[in-house]
């Protein structure tokens, strides 16, 4: 098993991931809409989607095996503990081991 460390930026659909280790970095603005005017997370399963094709940039397609440990910011404001919910939630069905929050 091979655990990952990155930290993740999400603001309205867009995200950016760094590993920790390597000093990596990829980003992408989202194909398929997670955002809304009003919700950072407005579409839960969309950001997972983002999210795998975004870790596919990370490491190819040689995700067997990977449970990332996520540490994750918002660019913009503060989450609501509504919005960290919604994030864990999305983060953790897209296949990360652990999730935290930027002050966790």
């Amino acid at each position: 098993m091979f655990t990952a460390h990155w930290d993740v930026i999400v603001s309205s659909n867009r995200l950016k991931l760094s590993d920790q280790k390597t000093g990596k970095q990829v980003e992408r603005a989202a194909q398929y809409p997670f955002s809304s005017a009003r919700l950072l997370v407005a579409e839960g399963e969309m950001l997972e989607q983002e999210f795998r094709e975004l870790v596919v940039q990370m490491v190819g397609k040689r995700r067997l095996f990977l449970y990332p440990h996520l540490h994750v910011r918002a660019a913009e404001a503060q989450l609501d503990p509504s919005e960290r919910e919604a994030l864990r939630k999305a983060f953790l069905d897209a296949g990360c081991s652990k999730v935290s929050f930027g002050e966790d």
